[in-house]
């Protein structure tokens, strides 16, 4: 997921947006400390990121990607923030914080993604 599609939806305006419970499921509330689970711990925002621009993690157990982050997929696959109802058939986020799996359609981004691009 795209920290700064969350930050938008989340932080940018005076209001949070109310489709953010649909399109992002929190596996957790708590943004992790451990550096193998979040690499850009510690890393200095990149140079062309603006200042008030979003980087490692939005809060509230709100946290992905960053653009441009080729440094692979750390082991955080039960925390991260995940596809949501919308548009991936996953869960609402109804604050349950729990892992998502396979059978309630929250990981089924991979399937997602392939269905954009050959539609688009």
């Amino acid at each position: 997921m795209s920290n700064y599609y969350m930050w938008c939806l989340y932080k940018e305006k005076n209001v949070v947006d109310p489709r953010i419970r649909y399109y992002f499921y929190r596996q957790t509330k708590d943004i992790s400390k451990d550096p193998n689970e979040l690499p850009c711990l510690g890393v200095s925002k990149p140079a062309h990121y603006s200042d008030d621009c979003v980087f490692c993690a939005v809060g509230d157990g709100y946290w992905g990607r960053d653009h441009l982050d080729n440094s692979g997929i750390p082991p955080d696959n039960g925390l991260r923030t995940i596809y949501g109802l919308y548009p991936g058939g996953g869960k609402s986020d109804d604050n349950s914080l729990r892992q998502g799996t396979k059978s309630d359609g929250a990981k089924r981004s991979r399937n997602w993604k392939l269905y954009c691009v050959i539609i688009y």
